[in-house]
């Protein structure tokens, strides 16, 4: 019935404006307390669960807003599906905010007080990697919640990935001398290597 949408679409504006009214919160009073702690952690965590928190209210939102509609066996399989994709998105964007956050807040202080600048060069190859690695994985998750055989497609890959290993030698050859050139650090920059 028409009272059946109205009730939907009033359930997703309130989860929309639960998500403005946290963000509020988490702006004016939770930032300016967590600014007067010692501990850095907080703000950091902050940061990285602010946005995802948000959208995560609004797939909840979205989740009771659809129990109240009288849908087909296969609009509900369709809604359960987008309702998973929107957590792994959502899942995603917070793995790789925590990742980036470590990295920048932990690991690039680190980098910086040592002698050599090829941990400074190693952080953004660090950071692609894992934003590479995350996405893989839900990548790999939304096509295994459409029913998909993952594991043949992961074999797939790997025979794929064999062929362009034997057709880039040379590239490959140049990509693992440089890892090792990274992790060894048989020398520095701006050295002259004969």
């Amino acid at each position: 019935t028409i009272g059946d949408y109205l009730y939907f679409f009033l359930i997703l504006v309130g989860a929309i404006l639960i998500g403005k009214v946290f963000y509020w919160v988490s702006k004016n009073i939770l930032r300016k307390f967590f600014e007067k702690t010692k501990n850095n952690f907080d703000n950091i965590l902050l940061d990285v669960l602010e946005r995802p928190l948000i959208f995560f209210i609004f797939i909840f939102g979205f989740m009771v807003a659809i129990e109240t509609l009288a849908l087909s066996e296969r609009m509900v399989e369709i809604s359960g599906n987008v309702t998973i994709i929107l957590f792994i998105m959502a899942g995603t964007w917070f793995l790789i905010g925590l990742v980036e956050a470590f990295l920048q807040f932990y690991i690039s202080p680190i980098a910086a007080k040592t002698k050599s600048d090829l941990d400074d060069h190693l952080l953004p190859i660090l950071k692609k990697l894992s934003k590479v690695v995350i996405i893989s994985i839900a990548l790999i998750m939304i096509i295994d919640n459409f029913g998909y055989d993952v594991t043949s497609l992961i074999a797939g890959l790997g025979l794929g990935g064999l062929a362009f290993a034997l057709a880039a030698q040379d590239m490959l050859g140049n990509m693992f001398g440089g890892v090792a050139i990274l992790t060894d650090k048989p020398f520095k920059i701006g050295q002259r290597i004969k």
